[in-house]
């Protein structure tokens, strides 16, 4: 017996001794398995609007070199959203679409997967280089398996960017501090200034580094203080100027970027959506509505890994109040979350225009489970055991994915899905996946609708034409088709039907999406 836990402990030596192979492996792997099942996701309700800021950026461009070849029209910026990451997406699927003949929603994921596939190796390089390989490699393995990510990764070309890019940006901030090279401070601002670029959350990177630092800095001679603001502020302006290059809409008004902050600060939509049981205006949801969110859909094995991480950082901080990596991480979730809890916020789609924190909870969860090693490693049996335990862990996450694929983007914990209903857990949380449930209906119309079918999909008609569907079908905005898809959330409109839908997608046993025959 001793001879086989010598031989475990050996093994385990050896392994933990490659955590930066494992680290990539694990990303590759993530990269692999998501590409195989690319064509299951359907697609997001901004993926269409986001595909055509990218090809009016590149219009625009086309324009300023040879005015005569794009129609004016076609270059007329037509939302505040920033284009960096849609117009790389727009090239990049219509090359897919053009020379490799993918069909256009999978070319559309394409580059968001390898976005998020690099997002896992600079996760864990942060978490390595704040803390320890170990914290890193547990962090990378907590978001390869929160089932929204996973989702995401697939259709959200604004949130993950936005996530990636400010990952790397914070990364770069703290190898700067920690080495003082200026070419560290000059990719930082460029990363800096392409996660702005890609969705305007990424000004929240600004206090989540700054706050931190200066706290830290407090007790450092006003020498070393005074060498690191001339750092930061060089950052800052070079980080200005690549916003500038970055954001073609900016050549042609500097304030635009202001108006956009403004605009998303502001009352720029107006619709209802239900949060435990109510309904409200998405400006009067209740200022807990995004860390509740948060936690119903993180699963219980990495929600308790997160509090006890948590725990961890609040004594250290407690004990030596100058530890930069703690602030951090506390600012970096507590910023997003603070701007959606203030009076008025709009606030919609569950937790999703939170994504910027995932990578803060999964290092904290990442901490946890590294207290966690620690003390396993004192006795060898006991050790032994937690690998056990481990691998249950990993079984159990895995199934908390398989069990809902493709439909992630509507993964609720373990918990919520205990004490609430199937029927009611659109009532109580966000839970429809963002429209993708219309691919379901897309391929049940090609399989099974007759010839010349005329179809109506209230509100979301030209997302359903995105998808390749038959030419005989007809799409009309009137109900009085042959067949009307309805999301699952349309409550108030099934009551117009007489008949049973004919077709449903499910998650959970709770209705993502109908379909319900002509009225009789």
């Amino acid at each position: 017996m001793n001879h086989r836990l010598v031989r475990i402990r050996k093994l385990t030596e050896c392994l933990a001794g490659m955590p930066d192979f494992w680290a990539i492996l694990l990303a590759l792997a993530f990269l692999a398995l998501n590409l195989g099942t690319l064509g299951d996701y359907g697609m997001s309700f901004d993926e269409p609007s986001g595909m055509d800021r990218g090809r009016r950026t590149i219009a625009l461009l086309q324009s300023m070199i040879s005015p005569d070849s794009v129609d004016p029209s076609e270059t007329q910026v037509i939302s505040f959203h920033p284009t960096f990451y849609a117009t790389w997406n727009y090239l990049v699927s219509e090359f897919l679409v053009r020379f490799a003949t993918w069909d256009r929603i999978p070319a559309w994921h394409f580059l968001n997967l390898i976005t998020a596939s690099v997002g896992l190796v600079i996760l864990f390089y942060l978490g390595k280089t704040m803390f320890n390989a170990t914290t890193g490699l547990a962090a990378e393995i907590f978001m390869i398996f929160f089932p929204r990510f996973v989702a995401h990764a697939h259709y959200n070309a604004k949130d993950i960017p936005v996530m990636v890019l400010g990952m790397l940006t914070l990364l770069l901030l703290i190898l700067a501090l920690k080495r003082g090279r200026t070419k560290y401070w000059v990719m930082a601002a460029l990363s800096f200034a392409a996660s702005v670029t890609s969705k305007l959350d990424g000004l929240f990177l600004l206090g989540i580094f700054l706050v931190p630092w200066l706290i830290s800095r407090l007790g450092y001679p006003s020498k070393t203080r005074s060498a690191e603001i001339r750092r930061i502020g060089l950052f800052l302006y070079l980080g200005l100027l690549f916003i500038f290059l970055f954001w073609p809409a900016l050549w042609i008004n500097p304030f635009h970027l202001l108006q956009g902050v403004s605009h998303f600060s502001g009352q720029f939509n107006r619709f209802d959506l239900t949060y435990l049981g109510q309904r409200y205006p998405i400006d009067q949801v209740p200022w807990h509505y995004m860390a509740v969110h948060l936690m119903a859909v993180t699963p219980l094995p990495s929600l308790l890994f997160v509090i006890t991480g948590t725990i961890g950082s609040f004594q250290i901080m407690s004990r030596n109040r100058t530890r930069f990596e703690h602030w951090l991480l506390g600012f970096w979730i507590l910023f997003p979350l603070l701007a959606r809890m203030m009076p008025g916020a709009l606030q919609y789609d569950g937790m999703r225009h939170v994504f910027l924190v995932v990578p803060a909870l999964a290092l904290l969860a990442g901490l946890g489970f590294h207290r966690l090693i620690t003390q396993l490693e004192k006795r060898a049996r006991v050790a032994f055991s937690g690998v056990a335990g481990c691998g249950v862990l990993l079984v159990w996450l895995t199934w908390q994915i398989v069990q809902i694929h493709p439909y992630q983007g509507s993964y609720l914990n373990e918990g919520v899905r205990l004490a609430v209903p199937s029927e009611k857990l659109g009532n109580l949380f966000d839970f429809y996946s963002w429209g993708t449930p219309l691919k379901e209906g897309a391929d049940w119309l090609n399989a099974n609708a007759p010839l010349d079918s005329s179809v109506s999909v209230p509100n979301h008609l030209p997302t359903l034409e995105s998808y390749p569907l038959r030419k005989d079908l007809r799409f009309q905005i009137t109900n009085h088709t042959d067949f009307t898809i309805l999301m699952g959330w349309r409550k108030d409109l099934r009551e117009g039907f007489d008949t049973a839908p004919i077709f449903s997608a499910r998650c959970y046993g709770a209705d993502l999406l109908l379909i319900y025959p002509r009225p009789n």
